[in-house]
């Protein structure tokens, strides 16, 4: 790893020529082909929870709904030196909070554990094709892709250092989710009535920004003059807060706060149609910083998410775990790369 840069050693894997962590086998030798999903925000946004929760999910839930199977590949332990399992890391990261039904620790900063900034890599296998994936594929029986999901802690972005780090996985990345707290924002935590302390909530970093540096400094597609093509995945965390009582706040839909079902396929009308009602509540609050960044973006939605169901106790254990929309963003990005279908458009 790092102190393998300069050490001149044959090695009979290929590896990463920026990390030198060894590639999995398939996307080594060209047989498969990898995308980077880059989960970003700012501290107390909930990464680490929609992380855990969302690989669980996969496994648990979407597997069957959508149609799909999640493998865990190999990735890189740095602390014994040597190639894990992608599962050892999810399990140290997250799944030890999960399986006692607690919220999972905040992400720590690389200077405190560089194992951050080793990814999760996982093979997906995506059953379902439309009938333009069917001619160019016709005779697969599945569409496989290597899923490469890094985690940053948002106290990463406030340094210079770091920010350069992650700068080049945000601007390679297929797609981007970029998680917000939506109690950041005065105009919606004042209509809030909550007991959770406020240095809880996230306050109100510009990580639309560090996102169109990234993409000027390393993203060799990226022009001034034109928006960017990467698809970008918005996501209000912590959404069911909401929903004070079990009331909408005042402009949002009650439709916003349904957990959707994917029929052998991704639910594109009710996609479209839950990042619309939240555009336009934005629009009622005068949210208008994160409404202006939009515009610099050719393709992205909008997603309300909440990945627990619930806000976990002091001691941060949790009565029951029911995320809301929590692969969403994730199944919204791999329709916009053309791996999955939308429910209509599913080949019979």
């Amino acid at each position: 790893y790092s102190n393998t840069r300069n050490c001149k050693r044959e090695v009979k894997s290929r590896i990463c020529p920026e990390c030198h962590m060894p590639l999995p086998f398939q996307l080594a030798n060209n047989g498969e082909q990898g995308r980077t999903i880059a989960v970003i925000g700012y501290r107390n946004t909930g990464k680490s929870n929609f992380l855990g929760v969302l690989i669980r999910s996969l496994q648990e839930r979407y597997s069957r709904e959508v149609g799909l199977s999640i493998h865990a590949l190999e990735s890189f332990d740095v602390n014994q030196l040597q190639v894990c399992s992608s599962d050892d890391l999810y399990q140290r990261r997250y799944g030890r909070y999960l399986d006692e039904a607690r919220a999972v620790a905040g992400t720590p900063t690389l200077q405190t554990n560089p194992d951050i900034r080793i990814p999760m890599i996982y093979r997906l296998n995506l059953r379902f094709f439309n009938r333009f994936q069917r001619l160019l594929h016709p005779f697969s029986h599945h569409r496989p892709l290597d899923l490469i999901l890094f985690d940053a802690a948002g106290e990463d972005l406030d340094s210079t250092e770091t920010q350069q780090l992650y700068s080049r996985y945000i601007s390679y990345a297929s797609g981007i989710i970029l998680l917000v707290d939506p109690l950041a924002y005065p105009s919606i935590r004042r209509d809030v009535r909550s007991d959770i302390a406020l240095d809880s909530y996230s306050n109100e970093f510009d990580t639309f920004k560090v996102v169109m540096d990234s993409m000027s400094r390393y993203n060799s597609w990226y022009r001034a003059d034109r928006k960017i093509r990467t698809p970008l995945a918005v996501v209000f965390s912590k959404f069911d807060e909401l929903r004070p009582n079990g009331v909408p706040l005042d402009g949002l839909d009650p439709s916003v706060f349904n957990d959707h079902v994917h029929d052998h396929g991704f639910a594109k009308d009710l996609v479209d149609d839950t990042s619309e009602k939240i555009y336009q509540f934005l629009d009622q609050r005068r949210i208008g910083s994160v409404l202006s960044a939009l515009d610099e973006y050719r393709n992205y939605r909008l997603f309300g998410m909440a990945a627990l169901g619930q806000s976990p106790a002091a001691d941060h254990s949790l009565s029951c775990i029911s995320p809301i929309n929590i692969a969403d963003p994730l199944l919204w990005i791999l329709y916009e790369l053309g791996y999955l279908p939308a429910e209509k458009e599913i080949a019979k």
